[in-house]
């Protein structure tokens, strides 16, 4: 478009100096010179009416990003960020932002070096998102994870949720489970046998009913509850209504685990935690994001923006 508008100023330019030129004048005195070359005069005014409407379409488009926000400063912290429904006007919205600790070491719970690779490359990604405030699991590894970002954005304190650590699993009477109860494992089992995964009484499966990853799926979901209590949303019955003061734009992190992060989901979206162990695999530093409606007192289901996205380490390696 910008070579278009070079090669149009040119013309432009060339057909003024020639009008300009004093042998030029003397050509024009043919009538039949003065036809074409009121023809030209007519081209370069069309020609200045596009340059004209190219420019304005320019500025409205920098005004409309001005108005949208720069979404980032030192603090990570950025303007309003709005989402246009097709059923009603714009409103702004409240985001959690769940992230996968970065490559780690089990036993010393803490990162690799390819983990705080990954943990790097996922702060400056969050850079983008408009972050207020960080969270995280207590567990080492999380930490880490969030302390790249703190570190990035200047956001500090980075608040721990206690009951975000990664969840267990295992039998709850010591008669033998399959895979020990892995809950990754077991789904993939039941998946092979054609067992509905949305079903509600899922708890009273076999390979559940035992299983210490279903009571850890419970522990998490009223404490979820709980958090998003604090931020402004209670729960009534299926969904959450705001119960914040104003309409302002809000997001926060979690830094946390594939375990607890999925008991999370299932709470927050009303689904069955097998469902989710199948559907949702999350990789290390993997992003996923919820949406809340941040109008005072509506009462709506939140919606998933995204799941599991872990562009930003693609291609790293140690």
């Amino acid at each position: 478009n910008f070579e278009k508008l070079s090669e149009i100023e040119k013309t432009r330019r060339h057909n003024t100096m020639r009008i300009q030129n004093p042998f030029e004048k003397m050509r024009l005195s043919d009538p039949v010179v003065e036809k074409e070359e009121i023809s030209k005069i007519q081209t370069n005014k069309n020609l200045d009416d596009i340059v004209k409407k190219d420019k304005k379409k320019e500025e409205n488009k920098k005004e409309t990003e001005k108005k949208e926000g720069s979404r980032l400063n030192t603090r990570g912290i950025t303007g309003k960020r709005r989402i246009k429904k097709h059923y009603e006007g714009e409103v702004t919205i409240m985001r959690i932002i769940l992230v996968r600790h970065g490559d780690p070491n089990y036993e010393k719970d803490c990162l690799t070096p390819l983990g705080q690779l990954q943990a790097k490359a996922a702060a400056e990604r969050l850079m983008e998102e408009g972050i207020e405030e960080i969270y995280s699991s207590p567990m080492g590894r999380a930490r880490q994870t969030a302390q790249a970002f703190s570190e990035l954005s200047g956001i500090q304190p980075v608040k721990i949720l206690d009951f975000m650590h990664e969840i267990s699993w295992g039998s709850t009477d010591e008669n033998p489970i399959y895979r020990g109860g892995h809950p990754w494992d077991t789904v993939d089992a039941m998946a092979r046998q054609n067992q509905d995964l949305t079903d509600r009484g899922w708890r009273e499966n076999p390979y559940f009913k035992t299983n210490m990853a279903t009571l850890e799926n419970d522990r998490i979901a009223p404490k979820t509850d709980e958090w998003l209590s604090s931020l402004g949303y209670e729960r009534e019955g299926f969904y959450y209504r705001c119960r914040r003061k104003d309409d302002s734009q809000h997001t926060v992190v979690l830094f946390c685990h594939g375990g607890s992060s999925t008991a999370m989901l299932a709470q927050i979206l009303n689904l069955p935690f097998p469902y989710l162990c199948a559907a949702v695999h999350m990789n290390h530093t993997a992003l996923t994001i919820i949406r809340l409606d941040a109008r005072p007192g509506s009462l709506s289901a939140p919606v998933l923006e995204l799941v599991s996205d872990d562009r930003h380490i693609r291609g790293i390696t140690v």
